[in-house]
């Protein structure tokens, strides 16, 4: 579980369960393994387990520094801290807002490969590829649907992600939205198809015997691509929070993928984060390719709504390629260590479409001519090549896309 650690100017720590920060921070003094060491005010590391740290950004009214990690802290543990001013109180002052997540099997495999400088690969689409095998997608439930409908193929497509290179396989999980099974009438299968999705996954990996990750996909609510039907965060959180905590037990990190504005993002990722398992959010873009989210906001919007949250990854996903290159340098600002895109190859996406819709753009979307692997790794090397260190293909990418990309990788691991 997530402690939020304080180190107060008068040496004492308090701990409390994770909350979104607020003002002012009530205090409990408790005893850990952390030791106050005033000779350079940082807190000597004494610790039965090693934990991850990193900073957490403070509301407005604060002001805030990063600073060094200084020694004698143990070489697998990662702490930054931020100094701020601001609050009246009686009791002491806090001059440290830090964030511990214990070092887990997830984050220790993920900081392991990251640390070589070795790029993380994600998997393909799963939804236009079920289309390719031939197993009809209903415009509601879209890829869930073959959770109950072709299991096996689902967990094909799984594996083959995996022998063709994929670090990360995504869950099935991104048509389970409570309103669609609803309209299906299914909506007392909601736990169960989430659980599924999991276990699909898991066979997966275990099939092909190789120690890839699992994300947890959290999808939009409200249907894809449209931010003007995303809904209000105090009705939209509750249901990310359900979903996220049937994910975490089964997955290594949760994503919150395809999201269209900030407060989507915001309200997945703090439902997400509540579990204590890392968390990845990625914003899908508008189509005139500026960088900006398809709300019409910036990236750096999008990354401020999020800055008091322990989000560990941003991406951009499921747009066009020459998106997610614009937008890389904002996602690269966060200084977070996993900052990268998976693109889709659709020709461009109306600003009203729906999946379910009666318009002629309506219904399924026309695939680009111009992105077979070759071409896409070409995009992908682009962001290589700007600092990207998590990569993949989101809709209508397929194994082979993955294939391309993973010889990329080789080539430039080869080189280094």
């Amino acid at each position: 579980m997530l402690r939020k650690v304080h180190k107060l100017q008068a040496g004492f720590l308090a701990h409390g369960s994770y909350e979104r920060p607020r003002l002012p921070v009530q205090q409990t003094v408790a005893s850990s393994g952390l030791v106050p060491d005033y000779s350079n005010g940082w807190l000597a590391m004494d610790l039965h387990h090693l934990s991850f740290y990193r900073s957490i950004h403070l509301p407005k009214e604060t002001s805030a520094s990063h600073l060094n990690v200084p020694p004698p802290l143990k070489q697998e543990t990662i702490l930054m801290s931020i100094n701020f001013s601001g609050f009246k109180a009686s009791t002491p002052v806090f001059s440290t807002l830090l964030y511990e997540w214990p070092l887990t099997a997830e984050r220790k495999m993920m900081h392991s490969q990251s640390s070589t400088n070795v790029p993380i690969l994600l998997d393909g689409g799963m939804g236009r590829e079920l289309r390719f095998r031939g197993v009809e997608l209903p415009a509601t439930l879209w890829s869930a649907h073959a959770l109950l409908a072709a299991p096996d193929v689902v967990r094909d497509i799984h594996l083959d992600y995996v022998r063709a290179g994929a670090d990360i396989i995504t869950t099935n999980t991104y048509g389970i939205v409570p309103r669609e099974l609803a309209r299906e009438g299914i909506s007392d299968r909601y736990d169960v198809m989430n659980r599924l999705a999991c276990t699909l996954a898991i066979q997966a990996r275990d099939a092909a015997g190789v120690p890839v990750r699992i994300a947890g996909s959290l999808p939009p609510l409200g249907g894809s691509f449209r931010p003007d039907r995303v809904g209000r965060y105090k009705e939209i959180e509750p249901i990310y929070h359900r979903q996220a905590r049937l994910l975490a037990p089964h997955v290594d990190l949760l994503l919150c993928e395809t999201m269209s504005s900030s407060e989507e993002g915001l309200a997945a990722a703090h439902a997400a984060c509540g579990t204590g398992k890392p968390v990845w959010v990625s914003w899908t873009l508008h189509e005139d390719r500026s960088g900006r989210l398809r709300s019409g906001e910036t990236v750096a919007q999008a990354l401020s709504a999020l800055s008091d949250l322990p989000v560990e990854g941003y991406l951009a996903n499921c747009c066009a390629p020459e998106s997610i290159t614009h937008a890389l340098p904002d996602l690269l600002a966060s200084g977070v260590r996993y900052v990268g895109g998976y693109a889709n190859t659709f020709a461009p996406i109306p600003e009203d479409w729906t999946l379910d819709g009666d318009k002629k753009s309506d219904g399924f979307l026309d695939l680009r001519e111009d992105l077979d692997p070759d071409a896409y790794a070409r995009h992908v090397s682009e962001w290589l090549g700007a600092g990207a260190s998590v990569v993949g293909g989101c809709c209508g990418t397929r194994p082979e896309h993955i294939k391309r990309i993973r010889h990329l990788l080789r080539g430039i691991s080869s080189s280094r």
